[in-house]
């Protein structure tokens, strides 16, 4: 598809960002669409409004005729620095979605090259994210492998 345009989110791109987002919620975890509220619009579009202002997160996006049919999302963070020669900037893939009907194109594929090339220019040296069965795929074409240490987290 030629026509489509890939490029780094802007503000302006925050309420189709808000409306990806809870779509991709929606899918995963198999949540009603009738639960969007008021108060949940609010929390995304604040977040995608002061994260992308800050430069604390990069949302790559692809658009065909004016429309947001592709995103990603990436969190840059710092960690210690470690011996293995680190700087401790790490990136968060976040936020990956595609409408439906745009899948398996290779939308996917070149947004997460941007990603990519983005934490690198940024200086992050190692990117990291929680897959679906159905991103599995995009994510080792890409070069992500499984991790050494399990995975753990404390849900409050």
């Amino acid at each position: 598809m030629k026509d489509i345009i890939f490029r780094a989110a802007k503000i302006e791109d925050v309420p189709e960002l808000v409306n990806l987002r809870f779509r991709a919620i929606c899918e995963t975890d198999g949540i009603d669409p009738n639960q969007r509220t008021p108060e949940f619009e609010k929390l995304v579009q604040d977040y995608f409004n002061e994260t992308l202002s800050n430069q604390t997160y990069f949302g790559a996006v692809a658009e065909l005729n004016g429309r947001l049919i592709s995103t990603n999302g990436l969190v840059l963070y710092r960690k210690p620095p470690s011996f293995k020669g680190t700087n401790g900037v790490v990136g968060y893939v976040t936020n990956v979605y595609t409408i439906p009907e745009f899948r398996n194109l290779g939308i996917a594929n070149d947004l997460m090259k941007l990603l990519i090339a983005h934490a690198k220019q940024a200086g992050a040296t190692k990117i990291h994210l929680g897959a679906t069965e159905d991103g599995r795929r995009l994510y080792e074409k890409n070069g992500f492998k499984d991790v050494i240490f399990p995975a753990l987290e404390l849900r409050f």
